[in-house]
Protein backbone atom coordinates (compact mmCIF):
# COMPACT_ATOMS: atom_id res chain seq x y z
CA UNK A 1 0.00 0.00 0.00
CA UNK A 2 1.26 3.46 -0.86
CA UNK A 3 1.32 5.83 2.08
CA UNK A 4 1.57 9.61 2.22
CA UNK A 5 5.14 10.85 1.64
CA UNK A 6 6.23 7.52 0.09
CA UNK A 7 8.48 7.85 -2.94
CA UNK A 8 6.90 6.63 -6.16
CA UNK A 9 8.68 4.27 -8.53
CA UNK A 10 9.74 5.87 -11.81
CA UNK A 11 7.36 5.25 -14.71
CA UNK A 12 6.68 6.54 -18.23
CA UNK A 13 3.43 7.81 -19.74
CA UNK A 14 2.50 8.96 -23.23
CA UNK A 15 1.64 12.67 -23.15
CA UNK A 16 -1.08 14.42 -25.12
CA UNK A 17 1.77 16.24 -26.89
CA UNK A 18 2.92 12.95 -28.46
CA UNK A 19 6.04 12.70 -26.25
CA UNK A 20 6.86 10.15 -23.57
CA UNK A 21 7.23 11.64 -20.10
CA UNK A 22 8.81 10.01 -17.06
CA UNK A 23 8.27 10.74 -13.41
CA UNK A 24 12.00 11.40 -13.01
CA UNK A 25 11.65 14.49 -15.27
CA UNK A 26 9.85 16.17 -12.38
CA UNK A 27 12.32 15.23 -9.64
CA UNK A 28 12.38 18.00 -7.01
CA UNK A 29 9.16 19.58 -8.33
CA UNK A 30 5.57 19.32 -7.22
CA UNK A 31 3.49 17.15 -9.51
CA UNK A 32 -0.19 16.26 -9.52
CA UNK A 33 -1.33 13.25 -11.53
CA UNK A 34 -4.98 12.85 -12.43
CA UNK A 35 -5.76 9.29 -13.43
CA UNK A 36 -9.17 7.97 -14.33
CA UNK A 37 -10.06 4.47 -15.36
CA UNK A 38 -12.34 3.45 -18.15
CA UNK A 39 -15.84 2.64 -16.94
CA UNK A 40 -17.28 -0.61 -18.14
CA UNK A 41 -20.88 -1.63 -17.87
CA UNK A 42 -22.26 -5.12 -18.15
CA UNK A 43 -25.91 -6.00 -18.60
Amino acid sequence: MVMENDNAADFNLDGSDGRKHSLSEFNGKYLVLYLCGRKTHTL
